[in-house]
C-alpha cells in the first residue's frame, strides 16, 4: 500500500520574528506502520536544528485518519485564510485521505474567540466567513492533538513535545 502524509502542521515566523524566536517547527504524520511521525525544528534560514522520528501505534494513525474522514468539510476550506493579520506567525495545515487532500495557510490563527473574546461588528463583516473557516480548521487540529495526547505527544499551535518512549533512536 502506498504511504502518504495524512496530517501535517507547520508553524513559522513572519518577517523573521516570532516572539523573539525565529525557529519554526513541522510535524508530519503518515499512514506508515512504523516511524510514522516526524518532527523538524528549523531556524529562519531553513537550517535543521532538530529532527526526530516517532512510531505511533497503528490505532492512533487509524483514529487520525477516521477523524479527518469524518470532517469532510475541511476539503472545502479556502487554501489561504486571511483574518487581517499578516505578521507574527504563520501556520500551514495539511489534511488528507486516500482520495482528497487540502493544504491550508493561515496567519496568527488562534482560538481566542472560543475563549469568550468579543469581536467588533466591523471585523465580523469583513472576516466573518474566514473566522468560520478558521474554526473548522482549528476544531479538526485540536481533535488530532487530543489523539496524540493519548500517546503523550503534545502538539499545540506553538509547541511540540515528543514522547521519548516511542522516539526512534
Amino acid at each position: 500500500m502506498y504511504k502518504y502524509s495524512i496530517f501535517e502542521y507547520k508553524e513559522f515566523a513572519s518577517c523573521n520574528f516570532l516572539g523573539g524566536d525565529t525557529n519554526s517547527f513541522e510535524v508530519k504524520i503518515t499512514d506508515s506502520s512504523e516511524l510514522n511521525l516526524s518532527y523538524t525544528k528549523e531556524n529562519f534560514n531553513n537550517e535543521i536544528l532538530e529532527y526526530k522520528l516517532y512510531s505511533l501505534p497503528l490505532r492512533c494513525i487509524d483514529e487520525i485518519k477516521e477523524v479527518i474522514k469524518k470532517n469532510q468539510e475541511i476539503f472545502d476550506i479556502n487554501s489561504s485564510l486571511n483574518n487581517g493579520s499578516l505578521d507574527g506567525s504563520g501556520q500551514t495545515f495539511w489534511f488528507s485521505t486516500e482520495k482528497k487532500n487540502r493544504k491550508i495557510i493561515a496567519w496568527n490563527i488562534d482560538d481566542s474567540i472560543d475563549d469568550g473574546h468579543t469581536i467588533r461588528k466591523e471585523y465580523l463583516d469583513e472576516y466573518g466567513d474566514n473566522l468560520r473557516q478558521e474554526r473548522i480548521v482549528l476544531n479538526l487540529f485540536f481533535e488530532i492533538c487530543k489523539i496524540l495526547k493519548k500517546e503523550n505527544i503534545i502538539l499545540e499551535l506553538y509547541k511540540f513535545k515528543g514522547n521519548k518512549k516511542i522516539e526512534y533512536k
